[in-house]
């Protein structure tokens, strides 16, 4: 009678109830525990409760032959010690064979690693040995006949528009300008990453984009927020349509996205741009038509038709620097892009009809942050990082102003994250750590709001210059009324 594990005869013995086999209880347990309730021998399922206990006498183990002399106990022990040697030799050609198969291995993984690094290098040069010849090839990539005709018709029914229309009679005053005052104030966004980075608004809805990575849909005549829209990462822009409720998003995932209200006003998501490897910085909307123009830190910009979800045009200028802003002219011909360049390249103007891409800064300008076109279509603000606003005037394409602040340390300059027209083009708003807002006329200052407490990172003006709406690293959302 031995157990079918150790081949010896058990001490506690037990039967399975299932198969007939003999087992050591103690062995046999064990192993249950450790296979999860499986027989050792057959694998079928077998608990304790299949084991049962047999009432066996115990009879002595007798000591071999072999051993009842001191002769024979030096042969066993000598027999045990050839073995263990044996064993030690055996483990020392494995350990021997072991060390040469991680040798190899590890002489494989860094010869693979050359191998990447070196593929790696090959694709970062391919890739921008593409960029250089797509920036060739689509400096002059202008819009198709179809299109361009009609945007040649909305061109000059908008010039005449804008000739015939009279300056509002409740146009704001300089002086109630002066006065301006803060309303209200909200944070709805997030406080584990603080930061509004900006701004859009569309009858009595507002829509901010923040560090957080969230859209807020703030009410402002509820005094509430009436949704919450959530994307991967930082919102760096949104902006209402014109002809419709669509809002557009962008930021630091790289993906334009449309948003539409459904019959219970709750926006919802309703397509997606993906033609970007790094953030989107800019969106505009076409004054005639329902294009979209979007840019980004990719040194390329595309207009798309949003409603029919396809891409009409791209610009890449012969500059390989990332786009910061970008701006449709009033009569939708002409866009405006604002670079991370220094110098001429600073800020350029892309024309529609021919493809044509021609700098309009100097060689002594600073990177451009932001852009803004008055309505007329005279002027064309831009703010940079050395926090000076210059004014150019695209008939005569030289600059008549450049704005510059007393109250800004030259050594450390903030810089201008905001540059915005209102609608008849008298004032000029500008958020750096306040808003300053200036008088078009003379180029002077008017007011300086100093309620946020970090750098104001939007504004949007309110009908005839009444009221303006601001955001801030702060957090903060703001209105400012006469």
């Amino acid at each position: 009678m031995q157990c079918a594990i150790s081949g010896q005869v058990p001490e506690r013995p037990v039967v399975s109830v299932k198969n007939g086999i003999l087992f050591e209880k103690r062995l046999v347990e064990e192993l249950l525990r450790e296979n999860g309730g499986k027989c050792p021998v057959t694998g079928i399922d077998l608990g304790k409760e299949d084991l049962v206990e047999i009432d066996a006498t115990r009879a002595p183990q007798l000591r071999p032959a072999s051993l009842q002399s001191i002769p024979g106990l030096l042969a066993a022990q000598q027999q045990e010690w050839d073995a263990v040697m044996l064993e030690n030799f055996q483990l020392k050609k494995q350990l021997d064979a072991v060390r040469q198969e991680l040798s190899h291995s590890l002489y494989q993984h860094d010869a693979a690693c050359r191998v990447i690094a070196r593929l790696m290098t090959e694709r970062d040069q391919a890739l921008a040995a593409a960029e250089k010849f797509k920036a060739k090839t689509s400096d002059k990539d202008p819009y198709s006949p179809e299109v361009l005709e009609l945007i040649e018709k909305a061109r000059e029914m908008l010039r005449d528009q804008r000739k015939n229309r009279p300056m509002s009679a409740t146009l704001a005053k300089v002086e109630q300008l002066a006065k301006m005052q803060e309303k209200w104030s909200r944070a709805p966004h997030s406080t584990t990453a603080p930061g509004v980075l900006c701004l859009a608004k569309k009858d009595q809805l507002l829509a901010t984009g923040g560090v957080d990575g969230s859209v807020v849909l703030l009410d402002e005549a509820a005094g509430e927020v009436q949704q919450k829209l959530s994307v991967a990462k930082a919102v760096r822009t949104v902006l209402f349509a014109k002809n419709g409720k669509q809002l557009f998003t962008g930021g630091d995932d790289c993906v334009v996205r449309t948003w539409a209200p459904a019959a219970d006003k709750t926006y919802g998501l309703v397509s997606e741009f993906k033609d970007y490897r790094k953030p989107v910085r800019g969106l505009d909307i076409s004054p005639s038509y329902d294009h979209l123009l979007t840019c980004s830190a990719e040194s390329i910009a595309h207009i798309y038709d949003y409603r029919e979800n396809k891409r009409l045009v791209s610009i890449t200028p012969n500059v390989q620097s990332s786009f910061t802003s970008c701006q449709y002219h009033p009569d939708g011909l002409l866009v405006a892009v604002g670079t991370e360049t220094a110098g001429s390249h600073s800020t350029f103007i892309w024309t529609g009809n021919d493809g044509k891409c021609t700098p309009l800064a100097t060689k002594e300008e600073k990177p451009v942050t932001s852009l803004s076109f008055s309505e007329n279509g005279y002027w064309l603000a831009t703010g940079s990082v050395d926090g000076t606003v210059r004014v150019w005037d695209l008939r005569k394409k030289q600059k008549v102003a450049s704005l510059t602040f007393a109250d800004s340390d030259p050594t450390r300059p903030t810089p201008c994250n905001k540059v915005l027209f209102d609608y008849s083009g008298v004032y000029l708003a500008i958020c750096t750590d306040s808003i300053k807002i200036y008088e078009t006329k003379t180029w002077t200052e008017v007011t300086c709001l100093r309620a946020h407490s970090a750098a104001v990172t939007d504004c949007v003006w309110g009908r005839d210059a009444s009221s303006l709406h601001s955001t801030s690293m702060d957090r903060q959302i703001k209105k400012f009324t006469i």
